[in-house]
């Protein structure tokens, strides 16, 4: 475990600290030659390795999405020709929750009548998630963006789209109802000014994709529509102060006060880790929960808490900073932390510097939160192919996917997530939940207690893995024991 733990820091070193112009090849044989220098008896003193919160601290971590209103919840399709995931702000506002559903549901439907007939190796992606704005606590403001990818294309099809309600009213705003009468047509001017489009390009629809923010109004031009390719999705700012002659009622937006969330990755309170304990001679199972974390872990917790459990957590790294003490909980009480990508993305379509970031900026961001260091990874979808695995490999990084797979994302059912569960519950068995769901949840007040009077140990997937001595293999991807 020591030589595997300083292959790792040193790799690592090599690779973020920006000292070094050789290649993959050449790095791994100073990896392996240092190896042999500890294998040969020479002094560490001779070599320099910083230490694992040295080299993460170098990434540069990708901005943490801004969520001030809902809390988070995902549409999922998955069949052969289409994986898709829409992460979601929740919402008591039924106008709102009805355009953002039908939204959601005709952009899949759409997807997938256009992949009908296709017979890709993998299927195609579409990856979508959100930023939301709360506006004196009146207004608020949704900006979803993502991709969609699907083999052969030259590059991934940007994916936008907006939503503004009124909250005191619960109602959906458009544009319309907070623009003096002429308003929009002088926004549209303006729009075009700022853009550069040519006149030809314009029609009734290039305000479509508006959004309410703390700053100003911002205007989404997807890439292509209005403007070269090769410009990408635009995002144009108008102030509030600069659109003050064409608001309804320009008061309304000035802020009121400090309403915006603060997004933190230090720890608030010291991590103190319980040590489980293992029975060796009694089944196990780990139970194991994708997407968080949520407004719903805390409660699985509480249960795993009350019954004695242990669970591992694959956590997406932009879910975090938003529930630090949830995540600060699940390693003060034993939990397992681990891996789920950045942003949920396909990790087989990606090349070899956005697979790095979207590992290393998760495993950067829960280590400095926790000082506990991520090594296991599930890929998102449970897709991986030979470059996820050397990746995985070179990065010191374990996979594991699962053996029994609850659908609770499918059919968001209570009783049919417990009776799967206790149905093919089995000594060694990994076992898939998303903790996103409170149905899930729902689900886990039954089982938990239902396996644990069954006999089974909950415990940890590393646990589960190395109960018969053997350490898990860099690279190698798990499914049970």
């Amino acid at each position: 475990m020591k030589k595997r733990i300083f292959c790792l820091i040193l790799s690592a070193a090599f690779l973020f600290c920006g000292c070094t112009d050789k290649t993959n090849n050449e790095v791994a044989e100073d990896v392996f030659a240092a190896e042999e220098n500890i294998d040969n008896n020479e002094t560490e003193e001779n070599i320099e390795t910083p230490t694992l919160e040295e080299y993460v601290s170098e990434i540069e971590v990708i901005p943490t999405p801004i969520r001030e209103y809902g809390d988070s919840a995902t549409y999922i399709h998955m069949e052969n020709t289409l994986v898709a995931r829409i992460l979601y702000p929740v919402t008591d506002i039924e106008p709102l929750k009805k355009k953002m559903d039908e939204w959601m549901s005709e952009t899949v439907d759409d997807y997938i009548r256009m992949l009908q007939g296709r017979n890709d190796d993998e299927p195609a992606e579409l990856t979508v998630e959100y930023n939301s704005y709360l506006i004196n606590n009146r207004y608020a403001g949704i900006k979803m963006n993502g991709i969609f990818d699907m083999p052969y294309m030259a590059h991934p099809e940007d994916v936008a789209v907006t939503f503004n309600a009124d909250i005191k009213k619960r109602r959906v705003v458009e544009l319309e109802d907070i623009l003096v009468e002429d308003g929009k047509e002088i926004l549209t001017e303006m729009t075009v000014e700022r853009a550069g489009i040519e006149e030809d390009d314009v029609n009734k629809h290039i305000l479509d994709n508006w959004v309410i923010t703390h700053e100003g109004i911002e205007i989404v031009l997807e890439r292509g529509a209005y403007l070269p390719m090769s410009e990408g999705t635009k995002t144009l700012l108008f102030t509030y102060e600069e659109m003050e002659d064409i608001l309804e009622n320009p008061e309304v937006w000035e802020e009121k006060g400090e309403d915006e969330i603060e997004n933190t990755t230090e720890a608030s309170v010291e991590i103190k880790i319980e040590e489980p304990e293992v029975e060796e001679d009694k089944p196990m199972i780990a139970l194991t929960f994708d997407d968080g974390p949520s407004a719903h872990t805390d409660r699985l917790l509480d249960i795993l808490e009350e019954y004695g459990g242990k669970a591992t957590f694959f956590l997406v790294g932009n879910m975090v900073d938003k529930r630090a003490e949830t995540v600060e909980r699940m390693a003060n009480e034993g939990h397992e932390i681990a891996n789920h990508s950045w942003s949920h993305r396909q990790l087989t379509k990606l090349g070899d510097q956005e697979l790095n970031d979207q590992i290393m900026n998760t495993r950067a961001v829960i280590y400095n939160l926790t000082e506990v260091d991520p090594v296991l990874l599930r890929p998102p979808y449970g897709s991986y192919n030979d470059e996820v695995s050397a990746k995985a490999k070179e990065l010191g990084i374990t996979m594991v996917n699962w053996s029994v797979d609850t659908l609770d994302w499918k059919n968001k059912d209570a009783d049919k997530v417990y009776k799967h569960i206790m149905q093919t519950a089995a000594d060694g068995a990994i076992v898939l939940c998303h903790d996103l769901y409170p149905t899930t949840v729902d689900a886990m007040e039954k089982a938990i207690p239902a396996l644990i009077a069954e006999g089974y140990q909950l415990v940890t997937v590393s646990q589960l893995l190395e109960s018969d001595g053997e350490e898990m293999e860099a690279g190698k991807m798990y499914y049970k024991k």
